[in-house]
């Protein structure tokens, strides 16, 4: 059983994301009027993709939520007859982002 939910991780990065943490690091800085440390700033990245790879979304906007929402439900005609998809919003979010990815890889 271990003594501490928590472990230290440590590892080498390249500059250029050395930084683009400092950059973030600043701009939260500027932002949310707080101190962070390097540590904060890789933590909250870590769980950002972690977040992402096990389907969860952060609903950050309330004008996309909407967005998501209406996506939900898609109406094809076809041959006269109306098909109704229903999707859940984890569903849409995960398709956009795979989307997204898809056109990043091109």
């Amino acid at each position: 059983m271990p003594k501490s939910d928590f472990t230290n991780l440590y590892l080498s990065i390249t500059k250029d994301d050395d930084q683009f943490i400092d950059t973030l690091r600043m701009e939260k800085i500027k932002q949310d009027k707080k101190h962070y440390n390097k540590t904060e700033i890789v933590k909250f990245l870590l769980n950002l993709g972690m977040d992402v790879v096990n389907g969860r979304y952060i609903k950050a906007d309330p004008n996309l939520d909407e967005l998501i929402t209406q996506m939900q439900e898609l109406t094809i005609e076809r041959a006269g007859q109306k098909i109704t998809i229903r999707k859940t919003k984890e569903q849409v979010y995960m398709m956009l982002i795979e989307k997204g990815l898809q056109h990043l890889n091109e």
